[in-house]
């Protein structure tokens, strides 16, 4: 797994913890994360559904506005391109999640 923290100072020092190449090896890890920034326990059981089935080109993003962080998880895929596909996904939920924070419009291409 490898681990990336992207601190982005434009929106307030939002910061947001990536997690790639992720396996059910590393659940306990994220989901501890997941808490630290707030989950609720709903969301946070679909979370853990997720996670614990081990699909390939999967993944997870959680923000919390309050404390403007995000949690984004890229699960292992199976190419190349569904790395990228998989990581442009859930990207773009971490974008949503801060536009409408922010209250800007935004656009998918």
């Amino acid at each position: 797994m490898i681990r990336q923290k992207i601190i982005l100072e434009q929106y307030d020092n939002w910061v947001i913890h990536a997690y790639y190449a992720v396996s059910t090896y590393y659940i306990d890890e994220i989901m501890e994360h997941l808490y630290d920034i707030g989950i609720d326990e709903r969301t946070a059981e679909k979370a853990y559904r997720n996670l614990s089935k081990g699909d390939l080109d999967s993944g997870l993003c959680y923000s919390n506005n309050n404390l403007r962080e995000t949690v984004l998880v890229v699960a292992l895929t199976s190419s190349p391109a569904e790395f990228l596909n998989s990581l442009a996904h859930e990207a773009t939920h971490a974008c949503v999640h801060i536009a409408q924070e922010f209250g800007r419009r935004y656009a998918i291409w």
